[in-house]
């Protein structure tokens, strides 16, 4: 990705766009992969932790006896 986005610049400084389609597909969909990613981690962590929810703002442990 860092090579492809280097020569775009290169391209674009002499007014050639051509990747710019294939610079934008490409992270596009590299953000949706790691947004998957990480949204896969805090979930892991969040069973691990006991599966604490979310409700109200406030976090409470689904096996009772949450903070508040």
């Amino acid at each position: 990705m860092v090579g492809l986005n280097e020569q775009m610049q290169k391209n674009m400084q002499g007014g050639d766009l051509s990747l710019l389609a294939e610079v934008h597909a490409t992270s596009s969909g590299l953000k949706a992969l790691t947004t998957w990613i990480a949204s896969a981690g805090i979930e892991e962590c969040r069973r691990c932790c006991g599966g604490c929810v979310r409700g109200r703002g406030v976090e409470r442990c689904a096996a009772g006896g949450g903070r508040r």
